[in-house]
């Protein structure tokens, strides 16, 4: 028996030049949760860089409807493992008493400038 309701679906733009390029949007809310895209962000370190991605991400849940003490799930992609633990005290901050599941990947990133890339789903409320 096929289900014939249709999960109404969202598309959250921030307007990143990678957007158009390849043809994504930075959040879909769908089916209750909020999608954001692996999101990069400016600056020389990889500090400066987690910050900015991490702005950018709160930027598109705050479109949603949510904060980031909805995130229940996170990945973050680094070039170089060694500079995860530089992100540590401000990914403790972001996440304070809400932190979600999370994983950590070492890989290659789109852009060699690029230290750190941060995806996450969060649950909307209610």
């Amino acid at each position: 028996m096929t289900d014939k309701r249709r999960i109404m679906t969202r598309r959250i733009f921030s307007g990143g030049e990678f957007e158009a390029k390849i043809g994504y949007c930075r959040a879909v809310v769908a089916g209750g949760f909020v999608h954001v895209a692996g999101t990069v962000g400016q600056g020389d370190t990889v500090t400066d860089q987690c910050r900015a991605a991490l702005a950018t991400i709160e930027g598109a849940l705050r479109e949603a409807g949510c904060t980031m003490a909805d995130v229940v799930r996170v990945n973050y992609y680094l070039p170089d493992r060694a500079e995860f633990e530089p992100s540590w005290p401000i990914l403790s901050e972001v996440f304070g008493d809400a932190p979600p599941s999370a994983t950590m990947i070492e890989c290659g990133l789109i852009d060699d400038k690029y230290r750190i890339e941060i995806e996450v789903t969060a649950c909307l409320p209610g």
